[in-house]
């Protein structure tokens, strides 16, 4: 017997089996019980960082920070520290986050591919004017350094500055302390969040595209299945799942100064630029920065493919995440790649139910009632979605559950 959480569409007999999915998992799909999920989630990564040392909003040449040190943005609305990974502590990842400990959204993340030793990691910016992440490990057997960005060898009074934005940058000053070039920032590489004054587009200038990749999942920021990106051709954004669109905003209209299917919401209003000419095309965003209720403007994009204001009772954007046979959806995408035809009739939909599910051996079939597909040693990080999918493309499977431990992969039931 297997405690699970099941989606089923329509109520036919169990037999038809073709009618119908159960989808296994020993998590949440995304609800208001994911938001209380994510608030005592975010406290264990902070639980071992709550007496962080201020060390101010700036590293200058020769200066390092540790993980019992944080660098404070001027205003102190941003964090710029280590914090160990929520389920294996003993790897950190360098975040950027407000400072509202419990329950702050990790805005960036600057190894989300390649986590340190805790708590070893060390961000230093060094005398050749290059900002790294390096492990201070005595015992030796450090990981290569990972360098963020870098100023000319030539460039003198090179530091690097947290800004009350969110964005981390490495500057060349004036001899006044005004900016004169910045050569690097953090901006320019969004994880899964898209905050006030980022860019979605693209850099015609260097081909650089500005966009947001999803984590794998709750616990792990490494590049997961999802993008969110700026369509310079149909000039709207797009939701990919595996390179597949799944979601479209449709056209801007600049006088009601909204997406036609993005879903709008008085308690938090968007302002939106979208700039175009021969060095870059690309959208921005603006909000008012009030957070008197907590509507701070903070776009995630979740695992699953939804898009949400992180902040405020996790404000909906965008659904991905119910798109696939849903073409219904505001901005949802036919694609014969999300096609279910298994299940597909009569407008079927996936209702989740938390239940028990007990698969049992049909006298017709010497089957077994699962089978694993071990994916351990692809190329790219499997997520739950990824199992869905498989999932919704055999006409024999009823359900799966997706082990994040070894052997990693998707376990489907028929």
């Amino acid at each position: 017997m297997v405690n699970v959480m099941i989606m089923v569409a329509g109520f036919q007999d169990y037999q038809e089996r073709g009618k119908y999915l159960l989808i296994i998992s020993h998590g949440f799909r995304f609800d208001q019980l994911f938001i209380f999920f994510l608030i005592i989630l975010s406290s264990l990564w902070s639980c071992h960082v709550a007496a962080a040392d201020n060390i101010g909003d700036t590293l200058e040449i020769g200066d390092t920070l540790n993980s019992s040190s944080a660098l404070v943005s001027a205003s102190g609305k941003f964090n710029l520290l280590f914090l160990p990974n929520a389920s294996n502590s003993n790897y950190s990842y360098l975040n950027i986050r407000r400072p509202n400990g419990i329950g702050a959204n990790k805005a960036w993340v600057g190894n989300r591919d390649s986590p340190v030793l805790y708590p070893f990691g060390v961000l230093t910016l060094d005398s050749n004017n290059t900002l790294k992440i390096i492990t201070n490990n005595e015992g030796g057997g450090g990981d290569p350094p990972i360098v963020l960005g870098s100023a000319p060898k030539s460039s003198s009074n090179v530091v690097a500055t947290l800004l009350d934005s969110g964005n981390f940058i490495l500057q060349e000053l004036n001899s006044d302390g005004s900016t004169k070039q910045v050569w690097w920032q953090s901006f320019d590489y969004p994880t899964d969040t898209f905050l006030p004054g980022m860019k979605l587009g693209v850099n015609h200038s260097n081909g650089h595209i500005w966009s947001l990749t999803s984590w794998t999942d709750f616990f792990y920021p490494l590049s997961g299945p999802f993008t969110l990106g700026w369509d310079p051709n149909g000039r709207q954004l797009e939701i990919r799942g595996r390179g597949v669109v799944y979601w479209r905003s449709g056209n801007y209209n600049t006088s009601s100064n909204r997406f036609e299917f993005i879903i709008p919401d008085q308690r938090l209003m968007f302002n939106y630029s979208i700039v175009s000419n021969e060095k870059e095309e690309y959208l921005t965003y603006t909000a008012s920065d009030d957070d008197q209720n907590g509507y701070l403007a903070e776009w995630m994009l979740n695992f699953d493919g939804r898009l949400f204001n992180y902040y405020g009772s996790a404000l909906d954007i965008a659904r991905a995440d119910e798109c696939g046979n849903n073409t219904d959806g505001l901005g949802c995408q036919t694609n014969d790649q999300l096609t279910d035809s298994c299940r597909a009739e009569g407008g079927q939909q996936f209702q989740q139910k938390k239940g028990y599910f007990k698969p049992i051996i049909l006298s017709s079939t010497s089957r077994c009632p699962y089978w694993l597909k071990d994916v351990s040693n692809t190329t790219s990080n499997i997520t739950s979605t990824d199992c869905e999918d498989t999932c919704r493309q055999n006409c024999d499977c009823l359900g799966f559950d997706f082990l994040s431990l070894y052997p990693t992969g998707c376990r489907f039931w028929s």
